[in-house]
């Protein structure tokens, strides 16, 4: 359920970029550290969703205002091409679809 629910929350939209910035690996997962734009990184919480070159994963942290860092599990290393970034690669980036909804509505009533 919770990947579903995931995969509802971006729409993988193309256009904005972030940057690799740091990656390692931890067992038989892979953490990827992102430098996000700001617009996209105020929309970023930990858990909430973030498409990263279309493929929608979960913020594993927030390491700074502009830095998150995602997980990739084996089943993403074996089933994409996402274990092949490395720092200095720059991805497409969509933060969170209900985030750009709160957003929204928050400044309608400012």
């Amino acid at each position: 359920a919770d990947a579903r629910l995931s995969e509802l929350c971006v729409q993988a939209l193309v256009g904005v970029l972030a940057e690799v910035v740091a990656r390692a690996r931890v067992e038989d997962a892979r953490l990827v550290d992102f430098r996000l734009p700001p617009d996209v990184a105020e929309l970023s919480v930990p858990h909430g969703s973030i498409a990263l070159d279309g493929v929608s994963l979960t913020i594993n942290a927030i390491l700074s205002p502009d830095t998150i860092q995602v997980a990739l599990i084996p089943y993403t290393l074996d089933e994409t091409t996402l274990g092949r970034w490395r720092v200095g690669d720059r991805v497409q980036v969509e933060g969170d679809m209900l985030g750009k909804y709160v957003r929204r509505l928050l400044r309608k009533e400012a």
